[in-house]
């Protein structure tokens, strides 16, 4: 019985092998591949997209960095001290914060989600902790 089953696998197996070409045999189709919209796919953007992330979280170590030095060096003020100031200010929650570099100036962006709900977006000069703009309502 047994080999009479493993007679019928092989054979099975071996049809399948010579009927089924490799995947590698098949040429590729000719022009764009094209997508569930009908538009031709989006190519990757690199070789190795894992190489991109990996830049893109090197790139983020070190803005950390700079903005660390900058704090130590009294370029900027302590984010301690902007929240502080903004929640003085500005009554609510602080619900995110970013710091960038525009212009050899560092400026501090801060959310609020005030009490009525709305969120305020509000731009901080970083050296001198100065409110330069205010969006939404207060």
């Amino acid at each position: 019985m047994n080999r009479r089953l493993f007679a019928i696998v092989a054979i099975v197996i071996g049809a399948l092998l010579f009927a089924v070409p490799a995947a590698w045999a098949l040429d590729p189709p000719a022009g764009p591949r094209w997508g569930a919209a009908g538009q031709p796919d989006k190519k990757p953007r690199g070789l190795y997209p894992q190489d991109e992330r990996k830049q893109r979280a090197l790139e983020q170590f070190m803005r950390h960095d700079r903005a660390r030095d900058a704090v130590r060096a009294g370029k900027i003020r302590s984010l301690g001290e902007i929240r502080r100031q903004v929640n003085q200010q500005f009554p609510g929650r602080i619900v995110g914060v970013e710091l960038y570099q525009r212009r050899q100036k560092w400026i501090y962006d801060v959310r609020v989600l005030n009490n009525a709900g709305d969120v305020i977006a509000v731009q901080m000069d970083a050296r001198t902790g100065a409110v330069m703009s205010v969006r939404g309502r207060r």
